[in-house]
């Protein structure tokens, strides 16, 4: 089969020889399986007793022929005057039987390949059809757009234009939908930071790992916040119950001008959604949960202890950092 490959990449030399359409840019001209081959070719004459004269010459050589019961001929745009031509000037002499993972089959089929050699194989195959900058799907199907971009095409296979088709319904069939959440647009809104609102969310949704939680799990045996040391540490003595928090929260909100009507973090979320006129607060509450969050952690693996000024002042400048890109004096 090497000899006959070798054969076969010299097709492009002679002067009636085209490509497939579909394999010009990859210069492709056949593939080997085991013992089974494919060829491609564009769907003329003068192109297939190029085929036929290479497969004639190779049989002079080894004696190997095609066996004609074990061929097939594919065609696909070819008028049905030149298809007859063809079959007339072959007798449907062109071996062109196999699958794209026909090597992996056969000779996992046979003996016992390595594991290492068998991903091998299937990397091989895969980047054949899948490769980024040089596969055939992203050559001639997706023409450099990305899968969720491709378009249905009448020259695309049914498998193919169904394929995305039946993604995206799966996508959708298997995403969960839930009800909103008041405090939704709090988290999702503009102008906080991505880590402040993915703190927030956590907090919202009690995933946080907090003493009370891990206590629960068996990881820890004493519960005590360490932002007041007074009191027992869960997610509504975090936000804003502890006297340490409540300080924080109280020295921020008079910054951003946020009214506090409790310090209950549900009722302080569904008061302040964000609008266009109170980005700054809202930005402010989530750098306020995330900072005290993070002060909790830091004490809790011995390091330094800040103020209730001191932290203010943080949430201060990374707020207007944030949003007005300048430092605060």
């Amino acid at each position: 089969m090497e000899v006959l490959s070798r054969l076969l990449r010299r097709l492009p030399r002679a002067a009636n020889f085209s490509y497939h359409p579909k394999c010009v840019q990859l210069n492709l001209t056949h593939l080997v399986f085991a013992d089974d081959l494919l060829v491609f070719i564009r769907g003329d004459l003068p192109s297939v007793k190029a085929v036929a004269d290479c497969l004639d010459t190779f049989s002079h050589f080894s004696g190997l022929h095609a066996n004609p019961s074990k061929t097939d001929l594919y065609f696909g745009g070819v008028a049905e005057t030149v298809r007859d031509l063809i079959l007339d000037a072959t007798g449907n002499a062109l071996l062109v039987n196999s699958v794209i993972f026909g090597l992996h089959t056969f000779w996992g089929a046979s003996v016992l390949l390595p594991k290492g050699i068998a991903k091998r194989i299937i990397k091989l195959c895969k980047d054949f059809l899948w490769g980024i900058d040089d596969g055939w799907i992203s050559t001639y199907v997706l023409k450099g757009t990305s899968l969720w971009d491709a378009q249905q095409t009448v020259s695309n296979s049914w498998y193919w234009n169904n394929m995305k088709y039946r993604t995206d319904t799966m996508y959708g069939y298997l995403r969960t939908r839930r009800p909103l959440v008041p405090w939704a647009p709090l988290i999702h809104g503009t102008g906080s930071h991505p880590k402040h609102s993915f703190t927030g969310m956590l907090v919202m949704n009690n995933g946080l790992p907090n003493l009370d939680k891990l206590i629960s799990r068996g990881m820890c045996f004493i519960n005590r916040c360490v932002l007041c040391e007074c009191s027992y540490e869960d997610i509504p003595h975090l936000f804003f119950e502890c006297e340490f928090s409540k300080s924080v929260l109280i020295v921020v909100a008079q910054w951003v001008q946020m009214p506090l009507g409790s310090f209950s973090l549900a009722q302080i979320m569904q008061t302040n959604l964000p609008t266009r006129r109170n980005v700054k607060q809202h930005a402010s509450l989530l750098a306020t949960i995330y900072y005290l969050w993070k002060e909790r952690n830091d004490r809790s693996f011995k390091g330094p202890k800040s103020t209730v000024d001191a932290l203010s002042i943080v949430i201060r400048k990374v707020v207007t950092l944030r949003l007005y890109g300048s430092n605060v004096s």
